[in-house]
């Protein structure tokens, strides 16, 4: 063999050697096990992912409500959870406009409890009413704003709330404030109950849910 073809069979030898070792690589890193993250929480055991569905609507809780807030009927630290928890599952953007958390003004959403509020039909319960807790969502300041509409009521965002809800829901004007109108005689009429028990089974089987002491949960 002469020198010229040792050289070639040399380089072709180094060649397929690296293409060997590449191969190894690529096939070690596909078979080499993958560190999963743990799967986030969809949905709490009890609640009810489709209420109210991805609707933007007004959405007042009765005035003898006393504990309409989630916030307050829970501890901090379980509050704290049920926060990371809904904003994780909605991958930090709003769940009804799709507007992401780093483009909210401010930059902040807000996890709203969406609660269902019934006549008791238990004639030796104390209270009348019931309100159960269906589903938490995450919501841009926006969307917060006219799902809370009293919150803005005769202030200086009525106006832009009133536009917001017709512009997501492609209504004229007039609707959004047809909406609005029934949303507050909705709640006067709810008001007339004298009070209401709390359902918070939506948390059932969550061992780091602790509520507040409270005598009107059930």
């Amino acid at each position: 063999m002469d020198k010229k073809s040792s050289t070639v069979n040399k380089q072709e030898l180094d060649k397929n050697n690296s293409s060997f070792k590449n191969g190894q690589k690529n096939i070690e890193a596909f078979s080499r096990p993958k560190t999963e993250r743990p799967p986030a929480i969809k949905f709490f055991p009890g609640e009810d992912p489709f209420y109210g569905e991805r609707s933007l609507y007004v959405d007042l809780p009765p005035f003898t409500a006393k504990y309409s807030s989630l916030r307050n009927l829970v501890t901090p630290e379980s509050w704290k959870k049920i926060v990371n928890l809904v904003l994780s599952r909605a991958e930090k953007k709003c769940e009804l406009c799709g507007l992401f958390e780093s483009k909210c003004t401010p930059k902040k959403l807000e996890v709203h409890s969406r609660w269902h509020f019934s006549l008791s039909k238990n004639p030796l319960t104390t209270k009348t009413g019931i309100q159960t807790l269906k589903r938490l969502i995450a919501l841009c300041p926006k969307c917060y704003q006219v799902t809370n509409f009293d919150m803005v009521k005769d202030s200086s965002k009525e106006n832009e709330a009133v536009l917001y809800l017709a512009e997501r829901n492609k209504w004229p004007r007039h609707m959004a404030l047809k909406h609005i109108k029934e949303a507050f005689v909705t709640r006067d009429f709810m008001s007339r109950v004298p009070g209401f028990n709390i359902d918070m089974h939506v948390f059932d089987g969550c061992e780091w849910f602790v509520p507040k002491n409270s005598g009107d949960k059930i």
